[in-house]
């Protein structure tokens, strides 16, 4: 918790050697055997590019397994974006920055999120004035950003759909992928449906194209409600769009969001709905409604899921799960590449809470807005980075982030 603000935002990427992981206002490097880890304060990292104001948020990091790059990114001041592109695999080495404006006329610009597709490193956000006024997407050039050149940005709209995600390319989708096929998955703000975009900005140009009408329904669900715990406060747990970016591997795209449900009769609890879409039919593949351990508590919570899959197809989503008997860490549910479609085997904590969560913002309180979880370039396994209440008594906020690995017996090219 270096710099007490609120929600951190956890996001991580890993390469064959490390691992990159950014909250708000910070970011770290790690090695995976649990050596000394390296923080890097991200806006002072970012000063060196004049174009890059203050005031940076909304984290994320991803890397490219092909071209073998880390690629960083924070909003700033809901005005720009600061971008950084590794010149390899080792994140302790040379990194090119860039910062381009996003938000024009007023508009502010929020929740932006950034995935590796064939050409471009896609990144999409809502964008408000006084009110949500639409969401935008945008291209930049990966030839550009790892050769440390003037970085080509283009600009589009997805219109009034809420939350483009952009599919972060994994395994040999990287390679098979033809490069006008950058996808976008998208919500219609309603825990119901969600569809997805395809755009050639460095072809044919223009908005992204909508080919697939918003009409998946995975589980529904209702409005999330705020999430109990040992302490007197409750947690927000903000809405029901798709939460950070949709992981894409042999042809299909994972997503996940939360929402409000009943599973068992006796009262509302927050449960997450996953998806998993063939972009090459841009149809449902399959999904389900999660709401974990309700056969021993039915009054468990999940918010804040993220999912992603691996060569075999096993996957795995990682969460905060909070009670009012318990105070809130990190947990995960998975499934194997051969189980029957739909299921997803949930439940087991990677990280408990240690104290009821408090901060300085008031009931609710602002716990998060998203987690991540990353293959690792193994083919195999995961790493999940997520958020727990930490005894800090420090009087301001008392988040912790936990990083967890999951091995898988996948065998990619042979199984699992």
């Amino acid at each position: 918790n270096p710099s007490c603000l609120v929600p951190p935002d956890p996001v991580i990427a890993a390469c064959p050697d490390h691992l990159v992981a950014v909250v708000n206002v910070t970011f770290s490097i790690h090695d995976k055997v649990g050596g000394p880890v390296t923080i890097i304060d991200a806006a002072s990292f970012f000063s060196a590019d004049p174009n890059c104001p203050g005031g940076v948020f909304d984290p994320d990091v991803v890397f490219d397994e092909d071209a073998g790059r880390f690629v960083l990114g924070y909003d700033a001041s809901g005005t720009h974006y600061c971008v950084a592109f590794s010149d390899d695999a080792d994140p302790f080495g040379t990194w090119f920055l860039y910062a381009f404006q996003t938000g024009f006329g007023g508009e502010f610009f929020d929740y932006p999120h950034i995935g590796v597709g064939p050409e471009c490193i896609g990144m999409g956000a809502n964008m408000f004035t006084s009110v949500f006024v639409g969401s935008d997407v945008w291209c930049m050039e990966k030839a550009d950003g790892y050769a440390g050149g003037a970085l080509t940005v283009v600009m589009g709209t997805t219109g009034f759909s809420s939350t483009p995600q952009p599919a972060d390319l994994k395994g040999s989708d990287l390679t098979t992928t033809g490069p006008e096929h950058h996808y976008f998955t998208d919500d219609q703000f309603d825990g119901q449906t969600f569809g997805i975009f395809e755009w050639d900005a460095l072809g044919v140009g223009g908005n992204p194209i909508e080919v697939a009408t918003p009409a998946w329904t995975p589980g529904g669900g209702g409005f999330p409600i705020n999430t109990p715990q040992t302490g007197a406060d409750d947690l927000q747990a903000n809405d029901w769009r798709i939460q950070t970016h949709a992981t894409q591997r042999n042809g299909s795209a994972w997503i996940s969001a939360t929402v409000s449900a009943n599973p068992s009769g006796t009262g509302t609890v927050n449960c997450f709905q996953w998806a998993e879409v063939d972009v090459n039919s841009d149809s449902l593949f399959q999904g389900g409604l999660v709401c974990p351990d309700t056969h021993i508590d039915p009054l468990r919570n999940a918010i804040f899921a993220d999912i992603a899959a691996n060569e075999c197809g096993d996957a795995f989503a990682g969460f905060t799960r909070s009670q009012a008997t318990d105070d809130p860490g990190t947990a995960i549910c998975g499934r194997r590449g051969d189980t029957p479609l739909g299921s997803l085997r949930c439940g087991k904590g990677i990280k408990r809470g240690e104290v009821p969560y408090g901060a300085f913002d008031g009931e609710p309180l602002r716990w998060g807005d998203y987690s991540g979880m990353a293959p690792d370039t193994n083919g195999s396994d995961f790493w999940y980075f997520g958020e727990f209440s930490k005894d800090l008594d420090n009087g301001i906020a008392n988040w912790g982030t936990h990083i967890g690995r999951i091995e898988t017996d996948c065998v990619p090219g042979g199984g699992g």
